[in-house]
């Protein structure tokens, strides 16, 4: 399961839970407090999105690094896009 289901999981969650409760906040004349909570649910969707998107950046960039790192490991001077070409790289 990826970040992005995560996080879509969590929001459809935390809508469908808010969904249940905003008949009993509606029916006790409430909307002024449904309506906070869908501000609340808003923001809090967009923040996981923003949050799972700097995490899937940053576990690419670790990545590359690594294969950069295990490239020169291997063979000193190779690139890490020429480790599996052989291509060396001018010193």
């Amino acid at each position: 399961m990826g970040i992005r289901s995560l996080v879509r999981a969590a929001a459809w969650g935390i809508g469908v839970a808010g969904l249940a409760g905003a008949g009993l906040v509606y029916t006790r004349g409430g909307r002024p407090a449904l309506k906070g909570a869908m501000v609340s649910y808003l923001a809090l969707s967009d923040r996981m999105r923003e949050i799972a998107g700097d995490t899937a950046e940053r576990v690419r960039d670790a990545f590359e690094e690594a294969k950069v790192e295990y490239a020169d490991t291997l063979a000193p001077g190779v690139s890490s896009e020429g480790a599996r070409d052989g291509i060396r790289r001018s010193a």
